[in-house]
């Protein structure tokens, strides 16, 4: 990445705080329909509601794919992602989450791209990552800063108590908090997603929606969910990625879309993160006092139009 687009991304503010009747020939001819539900003569698609403004969607994307040279695909020839030759429902039938074990056992994951917006293939740990991101170098200067943080928690434990102690070592975790995510920027390791827990029982359906949304560019850069492991009571993770944390609009954009799609519940709450935060193991009740997540799902969903809710406040990302 050049100097001006490292100089770019460190400065940019770091907020831290069925419209279409069904006899419409817009589905196409009675033989692309026809071919379409040939394609879902799966057991797997059999058992999920037949939504044609979405298979349309489908079909009018795998069109595209075959007549632009302008579609991505980072996971093409890679057995755990969609492929540009396959449709969404195809793709969905080889790949049911709820039956499927991973394809590959060096990324445990299924996921698709969105093709409308050029990523990397990203690491074993993170497949939706910007192509020009320093991964290696954040990850050694977030680590130092992390080491220093500890150090700085010891001594003023040693020394302080009670509310003074509290404050003092809020004021640390706060500082190297905004020295993390600036070196984010500076890496350029800026990508997030929005992470569904799903039961076992619903991640065919759930998955199915979001992956049809992702490939019609409707929400983030990628989509990817958990398949089938010998514990099936767990709830299964899909996590649906944006391109920069730090873009609150895109971030907001992408979780009421999801609402709007019906995978997310206005009353339950769904968490972001970003993944500068996954490549330095920030995990819920982490020994630094950080806060795992960035944002939550109710702060955008209620927020009123223009309103920027928790702007520039660092409190929300400590315990």
């Amino acid at each position: 990445m050049g100097l001006k687009r490292k100089r770019e991304n460190s400065k940019k503010d770091i907020d831290i705080s069925g419209y279409i009747s069904e006899e419409s020939e817009f589905y196409g001819s009675p033989t692309t329909i026809r071919t379409l539900h040939t394609h879902l003569n799966t057991t797997y698609l059999q058992t999920q509601p037949l939504n044609l403004n979405q298979l349309a969607q489908s079909n009018i994307l795998t069109q595209k794919s075959r007549a632009s040279t302008t579609l991505h695909n980072p996971y093409e020839s890679k057995s755990y992602g969609r492929q540009l030759s396959e449709t969404v429902p195809e793709f969905l039938a080889r790949l049911p989450p709820r039956t499927s074990r991973a394809p590959d056992e060096r990324f445990p994951w299924i996921i698709i791209a969105n093709p409308y917006q050029k990523r990397n293939g990203g690491s074993s740990s993170e497949e939706a990552e910007d192509e020009d991101a320093q991964w290696s170098d954040f990850q050694q200067r977030g680590t130092s800063l992390l080491r220093e943080l500890k150090t700085r928690k010891n001594e003023i434990e040693k020394v302080k108590r009670g509310v003074a102690k509290s404050r003092e070592v809020n004021a640390e975790v706060q500082r190297v908090v905004r020295e993390i995510l600036e070196v984010a920027g500076e890496t350029g390791c800026v990508s997030g997603k929005w992470m569904l827990f799903v039961p076992p029982e619903s991640v065919n359906e759930i998955w199915s929606t979001i992956a049809l949304a992702t490939a019609n560019n409707e929400l983030g850069t990628a989509a990817k969910v958990a398949p089938y492991a010998d514990d099936d009571r767990k709830e299964r993770v899909i996590c649906i990625y944006t391109r920069d944390f730090r873009d609150r609009e895109d971030v907001a954009r992408v979780v009421r879309r999801m609402r709007s799609l019906g995978v997310v519940d206005v009353s339950k709450v769904v968490w972001y993160k970003c993944d500068a935060y996954t490549y330095l193991d920030i995990k819920s009740g982490n020994e630094f006092g950080i806060k795992a997540s960035m944002y939550g799902s109710k702060e955008f969903l209620e927020e009123k139009a223009g309103e920027k809710k928790g702007a520039g406040k660092l409190g929300g990302l400590l315990y």
